[in-house]
């Protein structure tokens, strides 16, 4: 993982409020209202987030994403891949 993969992750998973619209912005306060009782949580996730370091983002890929960890499914009439 690239350190522009980790900012892009970082992004998404925070929520970052750059460029949000005003109303947007206010929409996205208000749920943390409703969803924690305090508004303030949003930035305190985002504090979070970005301090988690990159050495243990890829070591928690690393756990999680193995190959032996797969669960594939199949549709009916889909075609196969190999």
């Amino acid at each position: 993982m690239g350190a522009a993969e980790l900012g892009a992750a970082r992004k998404a998973f925070a929520g970052a409020p750059g460029g949000l619209s005003d109303e947007s912005m206010a929409v996205e306060l208000g749920d943390w209202q409703a969803m924690t009782g305090d508004y303030q949580d949003m930035f305190r996730h985002r504090n979070r987030v970005n301090a988690v370091p990159a050495e243990q983002v890829r070591a928690l890929a690393a756990e999680t994403f193995r190959v032996d960890g797969r669960t594939v499914g199949v549709a009916p009439g889909a075609p196969v891949v190999k």
